[in-house]
């Protein structure tokens, strides 16, 4: 296919030299591999299809295609923590939607110094906000029109069908991105960002760290400024962080990669200099704001032992157990004050982080009621039968609401749903499809399963009609590719929205096993066993 192979650059993206190979063999776009979509990130994680055709078209090996994606940096900076999701600091490509109308921030001055100009691996980690070589700031768009900068614009194959543009131009106005403004910044960067290529990470003390858990630990830090309950002590405490709490609540995001590019900057400077004389500067911060052990554990599996280990030594709550009694005190003298009753509220006028009688009346609960899986049951129903302008929009609310049903169920996690075979999900309906007629209340479950299903099944036919889908699954995308639990768990939450907010927001809250029957116990699981069963034993 390729009569020109152009070699890759240091420091390329995959999306960058796919571009410029393709405009070099005469092609507007970059040709896909067989069966690869038209939006996937190739800079995240290609399949190893995507990968062997690459490397055989354009004599390469498999190695160096990789080494042209963040794939390359696993364990040396990122961690891919399996599936489909993405590291910690990639900025994720956000395509067409307007909510976030910024790109893939670059270096003006680095495309116009280059003989052919790229664009770097590098600046698809939100670490980088300022450039390494120039220190001038990196900008996430078109000077002129705004429109987001490559590889963001490789989605809208529609651009291209007219005109020749390579990366360094804007595909909706044309503006060369190389003459765009250069500013300077004198602002701190992560000790990290520049360290791409190494493995480990200097801190004070002659303490050497990886890396990718010095990465990991500055995300987590990064996330107090962003999170709620920290970010209310943090803008309290210190005055010089109101500021950058405030942009981060206004954007309503809440996870650093999603930020713009300017909040990032001086986000990322801030917890650097919280690493500058590690462990004494981060834990000094902590106390004055009130922080403890608690506000990192939102992250637990992502805390590197040496960092977990400085912050539960030092911030470490002492657990002191109160009665009933002494709880019920609390809440009315709360009440009196007028302070809303929750159970950090309440242990800190006990000065308990914990306690058995504190978590009963207080904690979370990891069990709904007969009462709210009706609620919830009626929620979905009506976010299912819910009018879309698109048709593709119904098919995906009842594809997501038939997922959640065959998790409430079967008693399974939303991510092993939807990766059941064809013949496994049918069977599994038509043993609930037995069970609608027994007295139990998921009774109405089974029955909005029938129905949904049966509606659910005429889509994936027409879609069967037009396109094979993926595999032999029960669940396929309607675009193509494996389905991804995502949607399923945001309507969930949506279903959800107005329940206790004690009560978990996950699916198993609403497992046979796991709900309250109101009636006294639990209910009996002879219906929701039966269902088990036949998928189990492929009956």
């Amino acid at each position: 296919m390729f009569l020109v192979r152009p070699r890759p650059l240091p420091g390329e993206s995959l999306s960058s030299w796919r571009q410029r190979s393709g405009l070099e063999n005469g092609f507007r776009l970059f040709p896909r591999a067989p069966g690869e979509l038209q939006r996937t990130d190739s800079d995240l994680k290609p399949s190893g299809t995507t990968v062997g055709w690459l490397a055989q078209e354009n004599l390469l090996t498999e190695g160096e295609v990789m080494h042209m994606t963040l794939a390359g940096l696993d364990g040396t900076l990122l961690r891919f923590r399996g599936g489909a999701s993405v590291p910690r600091w990639v900025l994720p490509l956000r395509y067409s939607r307007r909510d976030h109308p910024f790109g893939i921030p670059f270096c003006p001055q680095c495309l116009r110094e280059d003989e052919v100009p790229h664009f770097r691996l590098r600046w698809r980690l939100c670490l980088h906000s300022v450039c390494e070589r120039h220190g001038i700031r990196l900008i996430d768009g078109c000077n002129r029109c705004g429109h987001p900068s490559w590889p963001a614009t490789s989605a809208l194959g529609n651009l291209y069908e007219g005109a020749w543009i390579p990366v360094h131009e804007c595909p909706v106005c044309r503006y060369d991105l190389r003459c765009s403004p250069s500013v300077m910044d004198t602002s701190e960067l992560l000790p990290v960002s520049g360290q791409l290529c190494e493995r480990d990470v200097s801190l004070s003390n002659g303490v050497i760290v990886p890396a990718v858990e010095f990465a990991a630990a500055a995300w987590c830090v990064a996330q107090l400024f962003i999170r709620n309950r920290s970010a209310r002590k943090i803008h309290a405490a210190v005055p010089a962080a109101r500021e950058v709490i405030e942009e981060a609540s206004r954007s309503d995001q809440r996870s650093i990669e999603w930020l713009p590019l300017e909040m990032r900057l001086r986000l990322t400077s801030r917890v650097a200099g919280l690493f500058q004389g590690w462990p004494g500067t981060l834990l000094t911060f902590s106390e004055r704001c009130g922080l403890s052990a608690e506000h990192f554990s939102v992250d637990r599996q992502e805390l590197p032992h040496w960092f977990e280990a400085a912050i539960r030594s030092q911030l470490r709550k002492q657990i002191r157990d109160v009665s009933h009694i002494e709880v019920q005190t609390a809440m009315d003298q709360l009440t009196a004050s007028g302070i809303v009753l929750t159970k950090q509220a309440v242990s800190k006028l006990l000065g308990s982080s914990g306690g058995k009688s504190l978590q009963e009346i207080l904690g979370r609960r990891l069990r709904a009621s007969s009462a709210e899986l009706q609620r919830m049951l009626t929620a979905l129903a009506d976010a299912a039968s819910t009018d879309q302008k698109r048709r593709s929009s119904t098919e995906v609310l009842v594809r997501d609401a038939v997922a959640i049903l065959m998790a409430v169920t079967l008693e399974k996690q939303l991510d092993v749903v939807v990766d059941m075979s064809l013949d496994e999900a049918l069977k599994a309906i038509s043993a609930c499809r037995d069970c609608v007629s027994n007295e139990h209340d998921l009774e109405r479950a089974y029955a909005l399963l029938t129905r949904l299903s049966a509606q659910y099944l005429q889509h994936r036919a027409e879609l069967g009609r037009k396109r094979k889908p993926a595999a032999d699954l029960f669940f396929v995308c309607f675009r193509g590719g494996r389905v991804q639990s995502r949607g399923a768990k945001r309507l969930l939450q949506q279903c959800m929205k107005n329940m206790d907010a004690r009560l978990a927001r996950s699916i198993s809250a609403f497992w046979q096993g796991q709900r309250i029957d109101e009636r006294g116990g639990n209910g009996a699981t002879n219906e929701r066993q039966m269902a088990s069963t036949y998928v189990r034993e492929g009956r």
